[in-house]
């Protein structure tokens, strides 16, 4: 682990204080130098929690938090390019319900973010000390190789058609997991349970597993709801991968929906591209011609 001190780079001449505090577990809120702040204005661009910002855990609210704040120091492309791992590196990791930092840690997070590979974090203080300025970072080499590649490779999401559109059956779900209860699968998926309950701590009205059931079907018709949107976004950006595949076993969605899904979005993480198009239908393999 190393640590630099902001100090020691240019900083604005008076940095704007960042405070947020947790009132309850579902209301919490964050001001820059007294005003509130306007994440509302982040929803057009990724909409991932209609009903609040929050910090602490890698859901939907800690993700338009941190959409939010990179929206105040830098554009929109930018902040849609390094929002999810802020929300990773520095959001999900506040475990205090009062913090304060300064938009000039914002801004040296993001620069070093841009110029390195490395795992860029930055540390808050507790609201009664202040603005701690500094940034720690820590990094592996091979953290660092997966991220030049994926930084390189700019991966670019397959056509929604090349994806198989067929749901997985028990048979199948209980050659892998024997021990797979059937009744928790489809609209009653029990992973799906599990990830919304984790997730949507903060919204107003959880979407249940049957509500993402549904929103996986109606992307199909290519016109799905802004709810549904949300409840899309949820599932491409915030599931993990091990979620998604016990997710499609279970019958909760196709890879087809799921492509039609994230290509509805905003941004999606390259690693995630990556993850999704490796579920392509395989192309037939042409046996080679042998000279007689």
């Amino acid at each position: 682990m190393t640590t630099t001190n902001i100090a020691t780079a240019p900083l604005p001449k008076c940095p704007g204080i960042i405070r947020g505090r947790r009132y309850s577990a579902t209301h919490a809120a964050v001001t820059i130098d007294g005003q509130r702040l306007n994440w509302q204005d982040s929803l057009a661009l990724q909409y991932h929690s209609p009903t609040g910002i929050n910090w602490g855990f890698a859901g939907s609210g800690p993700a338009q938090l941190a959409l939010a704040l990179l929206l105040e120091v830098t554009d929109r492309e930018t902040a849609l390019r390094h929002y999810m791992r802020f929300r990773d590196d520095v959001i999900a990791r506040i475990a205090t319900g009062s913090w304060a930092a300064t938009t000039a840690d914002l801004a040296k997070w993001l620069e070093l973010s841009r110029s390195t590979e490395q795992t860029v974090r930055m540390d808050v203080s507790p609201d009664d000390t202040g603005p701690r300025q500094t940034v720690a970072w820590a990094w592996s080499r091979d953290e660092t190789r997966r991220r030049q590649h994926r930084a390189t490779a700019k991966p670019v999401l397959a056509p929604a058609e090349t994806f198989p559109d067929e749901h997985s059956t028990i048979s199948e779900l209980s050659r892998i997991n024997p021990d797979a209860d059937p009744a928790a699968t489809g609209a009653h998926s029990q992973t799906i349970r599990g990830l919304l309950c984790g997730a949507c701590a903060g919204w107003k009205k959880p979407p249940t597993s049957l509500e993402l059931h549904e929103t996986m079907n109606a992307m199909r018709t290519g016109d799905p709801s802004r709810r549904q949107r949300s409840i899309a976004a949820l599932l491409v950006n915030e599931a993990s991968f091990d979620e998604l595949v016990n997710a499609h076993l279970e019958g909760a969605f196709t890879w087809r929906q799921l492509a039609i899904a994230a290509h509805l979005q905003n941004y999606v993480p390259p690693a995630r591209i990556h993850q999704i198009n490796a579920f392509r239908t395989p192309e037939p393999r042409t046996e080679p011609r042998w000279r007689t």
